[in-house]
């Protein structure tokens, strides 16, 4: 089975990977569609980091959820350093916010 999550999973320089799903709310009515009816947060609700491939990365967070139905995928590369420097900064957030138990 599939649901739709937001999420992005990056390599880092030392050619590990880390994957990072978006914080939502839930919007709609009481009809509300829980696959789609969500507006997403620039904060991570769940974040697993240190794997070999992003494949595992992957893995990680199927072993105790729905298939996403993809990901963005971000290479290491020097042009996409700010953006992997601005997810582990978003990933360090999560796993020294309160209460947080996703962080794996």
């Amino acid at each position: 089975m599939s649901l739709h999550r937001e999420n992005v999973t990056w390599e880092s320089a030392d050619g590990t990977w880390t994957i990072g799903f978006y914080d939502f709310v839930e919007t709609g009515g009481d009809d509300r569609d829980e696959e789609w009816d969500v507006e997403y947060l620039n904060t991570f609700g769940w974040v697993s980091a240190g794997h070999p491939t992003s494949e595992a990365a992957m893995a990680a967070y199927t072993a105790h959820s729905a298939n996403p139905g993809g990901t963005t995928l971000v290479r290491w590369c020097e042009e996409n350093a700010a953006e992997i420097t601005q997810l582990n900064e978003l990933a360090a957030q999560h796993a020294s916010g309160p209460g947080n138990p996703h962080w794996w």
